[in-house]
């Protein structure tokens, strides 16, 4: 009877930080709406919250508005009402680093300690969302990013507490008249001391064309062919695992671009694609058995790049030894 009260403790736990990611999600979206509601907003007003900046929000009023501004949005000149932006949230006590293309960063990075704003007009800080139930409030980290330029933006996650997270990714293109690209991972799970990474392609003048891809993107073909695979938790196509290991997680990011029926998975020379439920614009974390020594996972996929069909070929190797 105790073990089956803990389950049922864990499972309450869980559902309550979910609702309250979604609720979350609704509040941070209503505040990129408002961004546009005053075409004489300068950059400097565009971009004053710090890292000093935190809010408290109740909980259970708002519905699912996150276009609702965009009606009201019209096209701009980039430059002064520029409102090209990226807002990262990310749910539950932990860390982000965000580097842009040219190496500049904002955030914090766990293993030197330190904290960035070194991106032009970009912040990070904290928010809290009450607990209607009196149990404390639960903290989120954000990101903000204003008139960011386009290219590839990696982000860290780092220092988290829970065994699970949630984080969201919001672009905003230069053109008042478009709709935002919107990113979710949620319950997404994580080992103690873990990082995972993302990669962010921003255009500033289509949101549409923005993407998400895992830090790691395999290697072998054109950088376009390589994105059709990518993967979040591991760093490079070669990973030590602790001695004794016989399973490990892969987080895997499919493209858009992939046809999924044409996707396989070989594990030390053995088909191991049902293990894997591949969907165009999907993603999801597979256990993999392992052996002692060296494992080679080669995964494949075939997708329609610049209206042309290729395949992308990744070599993973987990050694546990």
């Amino acid at each position: 009877m105790r073990l089956k009260q803990w389950e049922s403790d864990v499972l309450k736990i869980k559902a309550f930080f979910l609702a309250k990611f979604l609720i979350w999600l609704v509040i941070l979206s209503l505040s990129l709406g408002c961004q546009g509601t005053a075409e004489d907003q300068t950059d400097t007003q565009q971009s004053t919250r710090n890292t000093a900046d935190t809010a408290r929000v109740p909980t259970g009023q708002l519905p699912d508005a996150h276009l609702a501004e965009t009606a009201n949005r019209k096209s701009v000149t980039p430059g002064a009402n520029d409102v090209s932006s990226i807002f990262i949230g990310f749910e539950l006590p932990g860390e982000l680093l965000i580097t842009d293309a040219q190496g500049r960063r904002v955030g914090f990075d766990s293993q030197t300690g330190e904290s960035f704003e070194e991106i032009p007009k970009a912040s990070y800080y904290r928010e809290y969302i009450e607990d209607p139930d009196g149990n404390g409030d639960m903290e989120s980290k954000h990101v903000e990013i204003m008139t960011p330029s386009s290219g590839d933006y990696k982000i860290v996650v780092s220092r988290v507490i829970d065994s699970a997270y949630n984080i969201g990714i919001f672009c905003y293109d230069s053109n008042k008249g478009s709709a935002p690209s919107r990113f979710d991972f949620s319950e997404i799970s994580i080992l103690p001391a873990a990082t995972h990474a993302y990669t962010l392609g921003f255009d500033k003048t289509s949101s549409a064309q923005c993407f998400v891809t895992g830090g790691l993107v395999g290697g072998g073909e054109s950088i376009e062919i390589d994105r059709l695979l990518s993967y979040v938790n591991i760093a490079e196509a070669k990973t030590e695992l602790p001695p004794g290991t016989d399973s490990t997680d892969l987080f895997i990011i499919y493209s858009d671009a992939i046809l999924a029926e044409s996707f396989m998975a070989v594990l030390n020379e053995q088909d191991i694609s049902n293990l894997f439920t591949p969907v165009a614009g999907g993603h999801e974390i597979v256990r993999l058995p392992v052996a002692a020594g060296k494992n080679v996972l080669t995964l494949s996929v075939r997708g329609k790049v610049t209206d042309e069909e290729s395949t992308d070929i990744d070599e993973l190797e987990f050694r546990a030894e």
